[in-house]
């Protein structure tokens, strides 16, 4: 939800991972920069959810939501300066 805020994106909360994940790699319309960096967030967001998973589950460390929408944030500006 904050990401999709971020960028300024509406849409419906899927009820699984596999509707997540065809809404964001196979419904994604417009150009093809724009579907890019719509994959791009989306990859980002699972990275740092699951990196954030194992730090609770293997660290004891729990991190804020706005730590982690900084993190999806550095990531997918970093993979952006990859691409260009």
């Amino acid at each position: 939800m904050h990401v999709r805020k971020w960028v300024g994106f509406d849409s419906v909360d899927p009820h699984n991972i596999m509707d997540h994940f065809i809404q964001f790699f196979i419904f994604v319309g417009g150009s093809r920069a724009r579907r890019n960096f719509v994959r791009l967030l989306w990859l980002a967001s699972v990275l740092v959810l699951w990196s954030e998973r194992n730090n609770m589950l293997f660290k004891l460390k729990e991190r804020s939501i706005m730590e982690l929408l900084a993190k999806v944030q550095l990531i997918s500006f970093w993979g952006l300066g990859k691409v260009c």
